[in-house]
């Protein structure tokens, strides 16, 4: 499997005026896991070290029945971590 993370910015518009919006996209084998617009929660997941994503998998396992879309994050920033080789610079700065 092949996971990606592209940040990405888009054009929103309004009535008004328009604006710019960052976002996070993980996709994985092409398929879309996740877009974590700038200022989600989980955007923060990005920053994490492998250490501390592992440690936070294993603390979150309880939750991941009733949200399989936060462990389909997780795992899927792991399995790019692994893939490029970093243990601990943020995903999509290695």
């Amino acid at each position: 499997m092949t996971v990606e993370i592209i940040t990405r910015s888009r054009r929103v518009g309004a009535k008004l005026a328009d604006f710019i919006v960052q976002e996070t996209v993980i996709l994985r084998d092409g398929v879309l896991v996740a877009a974590l617009p700038e200022g989600d929660p989980l955007h923060y997941l990005l920053e994490l070290s492998t250490p501390q994503l592992k440690a936070m998998r294993e603390r979150l396992r309880p939750l991941f029945a009733k949200h399989t879309n936060l462990q389909s994050i997780l795992e899927a920033i792991l399995e790019y971590k692994r893939g490029a080789g970093i243990e601990s610079a943020p995903a999509g700065q290695g």
